[in-house]
């Protein structure tokens, strides 16, 4: 029975991603989605709850990828800029995820459990890259890593916010930008 469920959503997501690569994830309806994979709108539900669900299903990789790179040690804010840029272009460019994440950025009652951890994990990690440049003289000791990294992931969301809405061209923008509030917010 578990082969035949792990080969469901295998179908299911292969569909998902052929929809969302022809129409865009805000096309991409259950509806569409159950008849593409030949299965029952239950069906979807039953494996993913609901569209976050599902939009964190597609993006699955792409979040494991994005939390891999701050696994390694940060000299100095740039360094962190290039270590979020996995994280900056998820959160720029997946607009099904970017819809979770604006939930999540709303209160964690509306959040989906799993996107709720993901990025306190995030924020977690963060505040140890952060500890470790303080501990090195290369980010300011005046406040706790944890309340930094707080910051360097409100400006990594301004960031992913602005070019949703525009306002940012393209990624070299948007990481310059980022590099400039962290060498401010990071200083010593």
């Amino acid at each position: 029975m578990q082969e035949r469920r792990r080969r469901t959503r295998e179908a299911l997501l292969k569909s998902a991603r052929a929809l969302v690569a022809a129409e865009g994830f805000d096309a991409l309806r259950t509806e569409n989605l159950a008849q593409a994979a030949g299965v029952s709108k239950g069906t979807v539900f039953s494996h993913f709850g609901d569209r976050d669900g599902l939009a964190l299903a597609l993006s699955r990789d792409s979040l494991d990828r994005a939390a891999e790179a701050l696994d390694r040690p940060c000299p100095d804010p740039a360094a962190l800029v290039e270590r979020l840029r996995p994280t900056l272009s998820l959160l720029s460019g997946d607009a099904g995820l970017w819809t979770a994440m604006q939930r999540l950025f709303c209160g964690p009652d509306g959040a989906h459990p799993e996107l709720a951890a993901w990025y306190a994990a995030l924020g977690a990690t963060l505040a140890v890259r952060i500890a470790e440049m303080q501990a090195a003289g290369a980010a300011r000791r005046d406040a706790a890593p944890e309340v930094l990294a707080e910051g360097v992931l409100a400006f990594a969301v301004a960031g992913a916010q602005a070019q949703h809405a525009g306002f940012t061209p393209h990624d070299a923008a948007r990481d310059a930008t980022l590099a400039e509030q962290l060498r401010l917010w990071l200083s010593r």
